[in-house]
């Protein structure tokens, strides 16, 4: 990494939480390559008050627009739709922050709480989170491909809620992460984008 004065930035601190001062500590220029993508810099910054580390790269595409900065570690949160409710929104956090801390088992157990959380506030009906999904089924809340997904990360983070002398690995805990965030998406985002989609083509064509 090239060696660089030091100089500051205005950059959102990801351990502070808000807009600091971030000294920059060093930077490297990569190329622009057909398998990789675009060519750009990477800064590696250091906060000036809680003196922890953080990277950004600004894209560079062909030497005309620069992009960015955006910050690559510590990796951002992915954040879910407005359209998905507050408290889910929530409980997605806590099992994205469980994977963030390396810990899996307590990411598929909070995924699967989001899923009891979801099933909650679309009105399904039955004693347990096996029911309520088929109860979705049943409304045509859910088809059968979103059915199969949640029924798997309700058996996983039931593995993960007991005990049983195995940890659940790093891939398990991002799939099923990702598959909640599908759910959540198909349910609360395309649902309410398509009933928008439809009224806006009714409406033209009246």
């Amino acid at each position: 990494m090239n060696s660089v004065a030091k100089q500051t930035a205005l950059l959102p601190c990801p351990y502070c939480d808000a807009v600091r001062a971030l000294v920059q500590w060093g930077r490297v220029d990569y190329p622009d390559t057909q398998e990789h993508g675009p060519g750009g810099t990477a800064y590696l910054y250091r906060c000036d008050d809680c003196m922890q580390p953080s990277l950004y790269i600004v894209e560079d595409y062909a030497g005309i627009v620069r992009d960015g900065p955006f910050r690559v570690w510590p990796r951002p949160p992915h954040v879910l739709s407005w359209s998905v409710p507050g408290e889910l929104r929530r409980e997605y956090e806590q099992a994205q922050a469980c994977f963030d801390a390396k810990a899996y088992t307590a990411t598929v157990v909070m995924v699967r709480r989001t899923l009891e959380g979801m099933t909650n506030l679309m009105g399904a009906v039955g004693k347990s989170l096996f029911d309520k999904l088929n109860s979705m089924v049943q409304s045509q809340q859910m088809d059968q491909r979103l059915y199969d997904w949640a029924d798997m990360l309700r058996v996983v983070g039931n593995e993960g809620a007991h005990f049983t002398g195995t940890q659940v690995g790093r891939e398990d805990a991002e799939d099923s992460l990702a598959m909640c965030e599908a759910i959540l998406d198909n349910i609360y985002v395309l649902n309410e984008r398509f009933d928008q989609f439809k009224a806006r083509r009714q409406s033209a064509n009246s």
